[in-house]
C-alpha cells in the first residue's frame, strides 16, 4: 500500500495523480448541498397547515382562489365521485386536461403561476387544499408551475 494513497484512512486516491482534484471534489460536494438546500415546491392538506414549516410560503389553491378548478369541473366531479369514486371521477370528468385548458387560458392563473415560480427561487413554496390525497388540482399546478417561463 502506498503511504500517500489515503488507503490506510479508509479511503482511495481515485485522482491517478492528477493536479487540482480536490478542488474538483470540493465543487462536486458543494453542487450537491446547493441541490439538497435549493428551494422547492411542496404539496399539502389544508388540515395539516399548521404543521407545516413556519418559513415556507404557503399557497392556498382551493376556492376561491384563481389556481382552484371552476365551479362545473368540480360540482361534475363531486357529482361523479359519489357514483363512481375518486379515481374513476377523476377519469372520467376528464378533469386534468379540463383543468389544465382552465388555468392556461386565464391570464391571472399563468400571472399568479409565474409569480410562485419566482418565488421559488428563493423560498420552499407549499400548495395547500382541502383534497388529502391524489388525484387533486395542486400536482398538476407543481407540474405547470415548473413548465411555466
Amino acid at each position: 500500500m502506498d503511504e500517500g494513497s489515503g488507503e490506510s484512512h479508509g479511503y482511495r486516491d481515485l485522482t491517478n495523480g492528477l493536479s487540482g482534484a480536490f478542488p474538483f471534489f470540493l465543487f462536486e460536494a458543494q453542487s450537491m448541498a446547493d441541490k439538497m438546500n435549493k428551494p422547492q415546491i411542496f404539496e399539502g392538506y389544508i388540515a395539516n397547515w399548521r404543521n407545516y414549516p413556519k418559513d415556507e410560503v404557503k399557497v392556498r389553491v382551493a376556492r376561491p382562489s384563481v389556481l382552484a378548478p371552476s365551479q362545473e369541473l368540480l360540482s361534475e366531479f363531486n357529482r361523479l365521485k359519489k357514483r363512481h369514486g375518486r379515481e374513476k371521477a377523476w377519469e372520467l370528468s376528464r378533469y386534468e386536461e379540463r383543468f389544465k385548458r382552465e388555468i392556461l387560458s386565464n391570464p391571472k392563473a399563468m400571472a399568479k403561476l409565474k409569480e410562485i415560480k419566482e418565488l421559488t427561487r428563493t423560498r420552499n413554496v407549499r400548495l395547500i387544499c382541502y383534497e388529502k390525497n391524489p388525484p387533486c388540482h395542486r400536482f398538476i399546478l407543481m407540474k405547470l408551475i415548473e413548465e411555466v417561463k
